[in-house]
């Protein structure tokens, strides 16, 4: 028996995807459809899903963020200046533009930790993550380290000094060694 969308609505486990086929997370990156239907992911079959892996990890602050991008006339404007959305309101390809450029939209404001949060995508312990382009990604406080103080030295890690995984201010990043770095961690 195939279920509607409307069944799957009203028994409370899917969710539909109101975003048009692209990423719930505001990323601007479209979505797969489903292949099979799972009432523990949530997922339709032959609908699209409502994430791309890994990009429901945000914190809900993030979330909401991304959520209010495009929704007001005020929000749309916002969203267009800085290159998320296309005048007539489709999600521009992510590649466009240099790397800076495009790392520079998924920049948060300053919050009151001190810290400068990623806005784009986040890996499972954290850690923000930058597509340098279609085929490299980097984390993206070492991408911010890069651009402000050149590169990191060789056989570094840096450690956030703010113990803060998302935060990519480069005042709370110290280059260390991967002994002193898992020796610190180990410690906390």
């Amino acid at each position: 028996m195939k279920i509607t969308v409307e069944q799957a609505t009203a028994e409370g486990w899917y969710r539909p995807n109101t975003n048009g086929g692209y990423c719930m997370c505001g990323c601007g990156q479209r979505v797969p459809v489903s292949s099979k239907t799972s009432r523990e992911d949530g997922w339709l079959k032959g609908a699209w899903k409502r994430f791309i892996r890994g990009h429901n990890a945000r914190t809900p602050e993030q979330r909401v963020k991304m959520a209010d991008l495009g929704r007001t006339p005020e929000a749309r404007a916002r969203a267009v200046e800085r290159g998320r959305l296309t005048p007539k309101g489709s999600a521009s390809p992510w590649w466009k533009g240099t790397p800076e450029e495009r790392f520079a939209q998924w920049v948060g404001e300053l919050d009151e930790d001190g810290c400068i949060p990623w806005m784009g995508y986040t890996g499972p312990y954290g850690h923000g993550w930058f597509g340098i382009n279609k085929r490299k990604s980097v984390p993206a406080h070492r991408f911010a380290w890069e651009l402000e103080r050149g590169p990191i030295p060789e056989g570094h890690h840096l450690h956030h000094l703010c113990g803060n995984p998302g935060c990519i201010r480069v005042e709370h990043l110290e280059p260390m060694t991967p002994s002193e770095h898992s020796r610190l961690h180990v410690s906390q």
